[in-house]
């Protein structure tokens, strides 16, 4: 079904874009329906088809939007310190033999949307949904990645002017954008495997409640161990443990549950360690920090925090489900791991 406007909302954010008209083309808007076989997201499509050679290979996409903030997904090249691996291309980065940081091709370039002030609870992870990196085909299946850019409430597409020059028309020009809660590159805490990390992201919650479970997003190829605890919080920063899960074997894949029952009262720091070297959670690259991180071999927390710990600001997905005290009605919170991949280098 094609329409006018491609709108995309989520809890109660919106972005709409409207048909452009281009010379010697034709704009197409349709939605593509979740495939729970293969867990393809619910997408989006803003396709341009180009009958012959256009007088310029930008493209640009007005749109308005509300209560959201984008986030750009450089390739890893950019993100990372050269220095703490042996080698590092667009999409992946690799230290003693172990892949410990990959970005998929359609997300270098890409931008993860969240919403501007609401995560947890209802909201999730907060994250609205994901506009992937455009590309072009030609008539004869030639495809090639084009630059996306967001400036002054545009989507700028620039297609390679190389490609336009010689394929054959028509070409199809194909901005997507997917309905996607978790993050689109893979990262882990763990970078070397004489050490690990222990890791507390900003979980401010002012309300007071049992905590029932918490939920991990990985890659994990195989089972994993997992521990995670709660810290106090002072000025702004994780203190003193109040109770950690045992050792818990994660799944190969998809969601983690680690099941808790303890009684709260924000704000509390959520905490995690594991001992799976590289490439194991899923996140979003920021820009704000969310977090703290210090190395210490996988185990038990600390009763307290370790001092100085260094800040970081990529979003892992991890969630919280509690009861509130004050409503006794489940209430789930969803919170993301934000970590300085740039500053650790390999977790």
């Amino acid at each position: 079904m094609t329409t006018n406007t491609l709108t995309l909302s989520k809890y109660g954010a919106e972005m709409s874009i409207e048909k452009v008209t281009l010379e010697k083309a034709s704009v197409n808007l349709y939605s593509v329906a979740a495939d729970l076989q293969t867990k393809e997201p619910a997408l989006d499509e803003y396709e341009i088809v180009l009958s012959e050679k256009p007088k310029t290979n930008i493209f640009t996409l007005p749109f308005t939007s509300k209560d959201l903030v984008f986030y750009y997904q450089p390739p890893l090249t950019q993100e990372l310190d050269p220095k703490e691996y042996d080698s590092i291309t667009e999409t992946e980065a690799w230290k003693d033999g172990k892949l410990l940081v990959s970005r998929p091709e359609n997300i270098v370039g890409s931008y993860a949307v969240y919403h501007a002030s609401k995560s947890g609870g209802i909201y999730g992870t907060g994250k609205a949904f994901h506009i992937y990196r455009p590309w072009a085909q030609d008539a004869k299946g030639w495809r090639v990645w084009c630059q996306l850019k967001i400036q002054d409430n545009t989507l700028i597409v620039v297609v390679p002017q190389d490609f336009l020059d010689k394929a054959v028309y028509p070409v199809v020009i194909d901005p997507t954008f997917g309905y996607e809660s978790v993050g689109g590159s893979n990262g882990a805490l763990y970078a070397y495997p004489a050490a690990g990390m222990h890791v507390g992201t900003i979980y401010l919650s002012a309300v007071s409640g049992t905590l029932t479970n918490i939920s991990i997003y990985t890659n994990a190829a195989s089972p994993w161990h997992v521990r995670v605890g709660l810290y106090s919080d002072e000025a702004g920063y994780p203190y003193d443990l109040l109770v950690e899960s045992a050792s818990t074997i994660g799944v190969a894949g998809g969601w983690c549950d680690i099941a808790f029952n303890y009684a709260f009262t924000g704000p509390v720091w959520l905490c995690l360690a594991h001992d799976v070297q590289g490439n194991m959670l899923k996140y979003d690259s920021s820009v704000a920090t969310q977090g703290y991180a210090y190395a210490k071999a996988y185990g038990a927390f600390d009763a307290v925090f370790t001092a100085g710990a260094t800040a970081f600001t990529n979003k892992f997905s991890i969630y919280a489900t509690y009861t509130a005290a004050s409503t006794g009605q489940p209430y789930i919170s969803r919170v993301q791991f934000v970590e300085g991949m740039r500053t650790y280098g390999g977790f």
